[in-house]
């Protein structure tokens, strides 16, 4: 987040100028060459800041609160540039106001976005449409429906995972089997690590949970559906990374 990187501009500022004043302590050719090094990088972070300045601009929740704070912390960038390279100290009170304000700014929440894992081309294109569909979902608080396609893509995952396997396609011979006894039909042909299987079991128990009618009452919370979308992930790309 463009904020988070804003911020981290500003304590890596604060933190050069700490130093700069530390090796204003000694003297020699080399402390000054030091000097001049950590000079560069406070330069360099200011010209990080002008540039990030105008994407938390964009990403802020509008109020006359947040208007006031960006443009103050504009302002004190504005002030930064008038300043001398070799007064680098009179910076940290400014850079200082600006994480105190920054700090009260209330920003527009980073919907999820899915990096999908390495997937077989056989079930790549499915897979890829489930888990655009997934990040769509989780995004618009569509929680139940999350649990339910992490459950599709798992069961398309250990379908492939089996055929790759044996080379038997248990759609054609089992057209019925449900996820449990795909589960158990890998374990018994050794094809899932330990671990692994847990992992898949709670995914389905989620799954299960959400479309069970008289469970289906309660409501599944985003802590429970993120969750549900990590282990999916990550059973993949152990499946097939």
């Amino acid at each position: 987040m463009e904020a988070n990187d804003f911020r981290n501009e500003l304590e890596s500022i604060k933190a050069n100028i700490t130093t700069i004043e530390s090796l204003r302590k000694r003297t020699g050719k080399l402390v000054d060459t030091q000097i001049s090094t950590y000079k560069k990088l406070v330069r360099k972070s200011l010209e990080r800041l002008e540039e990030l300045f105008y994407k938390i601009k964009d990403s802020t929740i509008q109020s006359k609160e947040s208007s006031y704070l960006v443009g103050s912390i504009k302002d004190l960038l504005d002030e930064m540039k008038t300043i001398s390279s070799d007064k680098p100290e009179k910076l940290k009170p400014l850079v200082n106001e600006c994480l105190s304000h920054l700090q009260k700014i209330k920003f527009v929440e980073q919907g999820l976005k899915i990096s999908i894992p390495k997937l077989p081309p056989e079930i790549s294109d499915s897979l890829k449409s489930d888990f655009e569909e997934l990040e769509k979902c989780f995004n618009a608080s569509a929680y139940r429906s999350c649990l339910i396609l992490c459950g599709r893509i798992i069961e398309t995952a250990l379908h492939r995972k089996y055929y790759e396997e044996t080379g038997v396609d248990l759609l054609e011979t089992d057209p019925n089997i449900g996820i449990g006894k795909l589960i158990k039909r890998l374990n018994e042909e050794k094809i899932l690590y330990p671990g692994l299987n847990e992992q898949i079991d709670m995914i389905n128990q989620l799954r299960v949970y959400s479309v069970h009618k008289k469970k289906a009452e309660q409501k599944i919370n985003k802590e429970q559906a993120h969750a549900s979308i990590l282990f999916t992930i990550d059973a993949v790309k152990k499946m097939f990374g």
